[in-house]
C-alpha cells in the first residue's frame, strides 16, 4: 500500500490561528494590563514649535488630590542620558533629543512636563493646571529655508540643519543626457502622513526594588532592540530589563522607535517603586508620534527615441522634523529613495543626491514602504508621461526597460542585488487581468458621454528580508542578529520562540506552518512564543518585510536539528536505518509502510526519560537554537488601478484594483493577500486623503481625525490579487518578503490612473494628496491651457 501523502503546510491557505481571541475580544493590549498599585502618567505638550522655556509652575497640579508628583525637564535630565542615536556614518551630525526639554522646545507636541496620578483622569486634569512661560523663537517649517546658510538652527549644538547629505554617481550620466532624444524633469512633493495604528503608543513600566529588575510592556515592533536601546539610555543593566510586547494593534514602522515617554515612564517607576502606565490619546499620536514620508524629489530622466532609459538623476530633500528618531533616523526616508531610484528598470547611468534636513516639526521615521513610496510616485508618473510623449503604450515602455529574465541575478546601479524575479511576466499577466484593450475602448466611449475614468500601472520590486548584507549594500552600516528556538517537549508538542513581535501580520500562523512542514506535526501541536525578551531568542524585530525570511529561515534551521534527533532516536528504537523513516501527522513511519510505527510523543518521552532508547552519546534535549542572517533578496510584482473622476466636484473614486505579487515561496496565500490589501488601503489614504498640514508657525492644523482623513471601508474597492512564485535562489526555502509592496506601488498606481483619466486636460500632479481641491485646480488649469491653445 502506498504511503499517505504528507500534508504540506507551506503554500496552504490555512486560516489564521490567532484570530479567535481577537474576534472574541480577548486580545491583551497595553491598556488591558494593570498591575497592583499601577499609577498613570500624562504629559503636558508644548503649544509652540520653537520657544525658550522660561518658567514652569507646577504648584496647582501637585495640590490636586490623587496626584503623586509632577516632573519637568530639570527633574529628569540627570536621571538618564538623552536619546542620542547616530548611524555609524562618519559624516552624519549627531542629534540629541532630551527626554523632556528643560531649556527649549523644538516642535508642537513636544512634552514639557509629566504628571503621575492614581488614575488617568486625575493625571490629565492636573496637566491642565501646569503653567508654563514660553519665549517664542523664529520657526523653521520649510526644509529648503532650513538648508540656507543663514537659517536659524533647530539644534544649537549642530553646525547647521543638514544632518547628512550624500551624492553618488555611476556610469556616464552627462553623456547619456546629451545624447537623449527626450529629457524630462519633474519635481514632486511627497506629502507628510503617518501610520495611524488603531492602538496608539503606550507602555507600562514596573520596577522591583527587591530584585533591582525593570519590566516594561510596550507596543513595540522590536522588543530586544528596544531593550538594548533603553538600557543604553537609562544606563541600567540590560540583563536586568525584561521587555514584553503583548498584542499590538498595528505598528507599520511607527512603533520601531524608542520614544522619550517610554524612557520617562521607566524613570518614574524606578523612582516611585510602583508600576507607571502611559497611554497616549489620538491627538497626542498625531502631534508627537513619528510622522513619515515628507520629502521633495526632483527627478530627471533621459530616453532614447525607442523609449529606453539612458540615465537618471535624482535629488531628494527630506523634511526630517526636529530630531533624528531612534534608531533608524530620518535617513531611512531620503536614503531609501535613492536606493530604489531605478526600480525594476535596467539603468546603469545614475546620479543620486539626498539631504536630510531638520525643521520644527515632529520627527520623521519609518512607515511602511519608507523612501520607496516617494521615489515610485515620481518615477512611475514620469514613465507614463514619457510613454505619451513618445507614443508608446505605458505597459510596453516599462517592459522595454525592465530587467529581463536572463539578467538575473542583477546588480542595480544603486548596489542592490536582484536575486530573481518575474518583472516582465508580471506586467504581461497584469495586462490580461485588467482586460486592457477592452478598457481603452470603454474609456473612449465614456469620455464621449462626459465621464472620465482612467487606468494606472506601477511595477515594483521590494528589497526584503533585510539582514546585514542588504542593509550595508544600500548604505545602512548595521548588523542584524535574529534567532529562533525550536523545542519539542516530552509529549511531542512543539514550542517555537522568536524575538519578532507581531502587530497583526499573522506570525502565529505562518511560523507554525514553516515549523509543521519541517517536523511533520499538526498545526495544533505547535505554539509560537514571541515578543518577550525573557525567552532568550534575541532578534532585531518586525520591520522591512523580514519576518518570514529571517525567522522562517532560523526556524527551518533549528527544526532540522530537532527532526534529526527525533529520527535518530526512532531509528535506534525500531532498529532500522534513519533513512528508512519519515515523520508526518505526528507519527514516525517507515517510508514504504502506510502504518505509523511510533508516535512523536513516544519518541519524545523516550528522549527525555528512557536513556536506553537513545544512543549513548546523545543528550536528552529535543531543542535547537539557530540564527539566520539572510543574503539579499528582492520580491516584485505589478499593480493597476481604475479610477473615476468627477470633474465637477474633483472627487476621485478607486473603482477597481489589481495586484500581481511575487514574494518567492508563498507560505500562506491568505496572509499574503491580507498584507497586500492592508498596504493598498494605506496607499489609497496617502494618495487621496491623508495629509499632516503645518502652517508657517509650525502649528499642526490636522490634529484630529476630523481634519486628518484616513480611508474607510467605502474608500477601498474590491482588490483582485494573483500570485506568481519565483523562489529566491539565495534564501532558505526561497522565501521573500511582502509587507511593503502595497504601499510602495498603490499611491503611484492611483496617481497614474487619475492623470490618465484627466489626460484630456493635460494634467500633471506634483504633490499629494489628490483631494478635490487639488484635482479641481489642475482641471481648471488644463481647461485654461486648452483655451489658450485654441485662441
Amino acid at each position: 500500500m502506498d504511503k499517505k501523502p504528507f500534508q504540506r503546510f507551506i503554500g496552504a491557505k490555512v486560516n489564521r490561528l490567532e484570530d479567535d481571541k481577537f474576534i472574541r475580544g480577548n486580545g491583551r493590549y497595553i491598556a488591558d494590563i494593570t498591575l497592583p498599585g499601577t499609577l498613570h502618567a500624562a504629559f503636558l505638550r508644548s503649544p509652540h514649535a520653537h520657544a525658550l522655556i522660561k518658567k514652569i509652575n507646577t504648584d496647582k497640579a501637585k495640590k490636586i488630590p490623587g496626584v503623586i508628583g509632577v516632573w519637568t525637564g530639570d527633574d529628569i535630565k540627570d536621571k538618564s542620558d538623552p536619546l542620542i542615536w547616530k548611524m555609524p556614518i562618519e559624516e552624519m551630525q549627531l542629534s540629541v533629543q532630551p527626554l523632556i526639554p528643560y531649556d527649549k522646545v523644538k516642535f508642537v507636541g513636544e512634552a514639557v512636563a509629566v504628571v503621575v496620578a492614581t488614575n488617568r483622569y486625575i493625571a490629565e486634569d492636573a496637566v491642565e493646571e501646569i503653567e508654563v512661560e514660553y519665549e517664542p523663537l523664529p520657526v523653521i517649517s520649510d526644509a529648503y529655508k532650513s538648508m540656507e546658510p543663514d537659517s536659524i538652527k533647530v539644534q544649537d549644538q549642530l553646525e547647521n540643519n543638514i544632518i547628512l547629505t550624500n551624492k553618488a554617481v555611476k556610469g556616464d550620466v552627462d553623456t547619456s543626457f546629451k545624447e537623449a532624444a527626450l529629457v524630462m524633469t519633474k519635481k514632486f512633493r511627497q506629502n507628510r502622513y503617518m501610520a495611524s495604528p488603531m492602538e496608539t503608543r503606550g507602555c507600562l513600566a514596573s520596577y522591583s526594588i527587591s530584585e533591582d529588575f525593570l519590566t516594561i510592556w510596550s507596543s513595540t515592533q522590536a522588543p530586544y532592540w528596544f531593550r538594548s536601546l533603553l538600557s543604553n539610555t537609562l544606563k541600567f543593566p540590560e540583563h536586568k530589563i525584561r521587555m514584553v510586547a503583548p498584542d499590538v494593534g498595528g505598528g507599520f514602522g511607527q512603533k520601531l522607535t524608542l520614544y522619550p515617554e517610554e524612557v520617562v515612564s521607566c524613570i518614574l517607576s524606578i523612582e516611585l517603586q510602583q508600576p507607571v502606565k502611559w497611554i497616549e490619546d489620538r491627538r497626542e499620536n498625531l502631534l508627537a508620534a513619528n510622522h513619515a514620508k515628507e520629502q521633495d524629489i526632483e527627478l530627471s530622466m533621459a530616453f532614447n527615441e525607442t523609449g529606453r532609459i539612458l540615465a537618471m538623476k535624482g535629488r531628494m530633500v527630506g523634511d526630517s522634523g526636529a530630531y533624528t528618531a531612534t534608531p533608524f533616523t530620518m535617513l531611512s526616508e531620503v536614503m531609501n529613495s535613492g536606493v530604489v531610484l531605478t526600480g525594476t528598470y535596467d539603468v546603469q547611468n545614475i546620479e543620486s543626491e539626498f539631504f536630510a534636513v531638520l525643521t520644527n516639526k515632529s520627527p520623521v521615521n519609518c512607515y511602511r514602504g519608507i523612501g520607496w513610496t516617494a521615489m515610485y510616485n515620481v518615477r512611475e508618473s514620469m514613465m507614463e508621461e514619457a510613454a505619451r510623449k513618445l507614443g508608446i503604450d505605458p505597459i510596453e515602455i516599462r517592459k522595454l526597460n525592465m530587467v529581463q529574465p536572463h539578467q538575473f541575478p542583477y546588480l542595480s546601479a544603486t548596489n542592490v542585488l536582484f536575486d530573481s524575479g518575474s518583472y516582465v511576466e508580471s506586467m504581461n499577466r497584469l495586462r490580461e487581468l485588467v482586460n486592457y484593450d477592452e478598457f481603452r475602448k470603454y474609456q473612449s466611449e465614456l469620455r464621449q458621454q462626459g465621464k472620465f475614468i482612467g487606468i494606472g500601472f506601477c511595477p515594483y520590486n521590494e528589497p526584503s528580508g533585510v539582514g546585514t548584507e542588504m542593509a550595508r549594500s544600500v548604505g545602512f552600516p548595521i548588523s542584524t542578529h535574529d534567532s529562533a528556538i525550536v523545542s519539542m517537549d516530552p509529549s511531542g508538542k512543539v514550542t517555537v520562540t522568536v524575538g519578532a513581535a507581531s502587530q497583526g501580520q499573522g506570525h502565529e500562523t505562518t511560523l507554525a506552518q514553516v515549523t509543521a512542514d519541517q517536523l511533520g506535526v499538526p498545526l495544533k501541536d505547535i505554539r509560537i512564543v514571541a515578543g518577550d525578551s525573557a525567552t532568550g531568542a534575541y532578534g532585531m524585530g518586525t520591520f522591512a518585510s523580514r519576518t518570514a525570511v529571517v525567522y522562517g529561515g532560523a526556524i527551518i534551521k533549528a527544526a532540522k536539528v530537532v527532526r534529526e534527533k527525533v529520527l535518530t532516536i526512532a531509528a535506534f528504537i525500531l532498529k532500522v536505518h534513519q533513512e528508512e523513516l519519515d515523520i508526518y501527522n505526528g507519527s514516525i513511519y517507515l517510508k514504504e509502510v502506510d502504518e505509523p510505527k511510533l508516535s512523536l510523543a513516544e519518541v519524545a518521552f523516550s528522549a527525555y526519560f528512557i536513556p536506553e532508547h537513545r544512543p549513548k552519546d546523545m543528550d536528552s534535549l529535543l531543542e535547537s537554537k539557530q540564527t539566520y542572517d539572510p543574503p539579499s533578496t528582492v520580491s516584485n510584482g505589478a499593480h493597476a488601478a481604475i479610477v473615476e473622476v468627477d470633474i465637477k466636484t474633483g472627487m476621485v473614486k478607486v473603482t477597481d484594483y489589481f495586484a500581481i505579487e511575487d514574494c518567492g515561496t508563498v507560505i500562506n496565500p491568505i496572509i499574503v493577500e491580507g498584507q497586500l490589501a492592508g498596504a493598498i488601503a494605506q496607499g489609497i489614504g496617502g494618495s487621496l486623503l491623508e495629509h499632516l498640514v503645518y502652517d508657517e508657525q509650525g502649528q499642526l492644523l490636522t490634529a484630529s481625525f476630523m481634519d486628518y482623513l484616513i480611508p474607510t471601508a467605502t474608500d477601498v474597492p474590491n482588490i483582485v490579487i494573483e500570485h506568481m512564485e519565483t523562489p529566491s535562489p539565495t534564501t532558505i526555502n526561497g522565501i521573500k518578503g511582502v509587507g511593503e509592496s502595497g504601499m510602495i506601488s498603490a499611491p503611484s498606481t492611483i496617481l497614474n490612473a487619475v492623470q490618465d483619466a484627466l489626460s484630456p486636460f493635460d494634467v500633471c500632479f506634483k504633490q499629494f494628496p489628490l483631494n478635490p481641491e487639488n484635482v479641481l485646480e489642475h482641471i481648471s488649469k488644463g481647461k485654461r491651457k486648452k483655451e489658450e491653445v485654441a485662441q
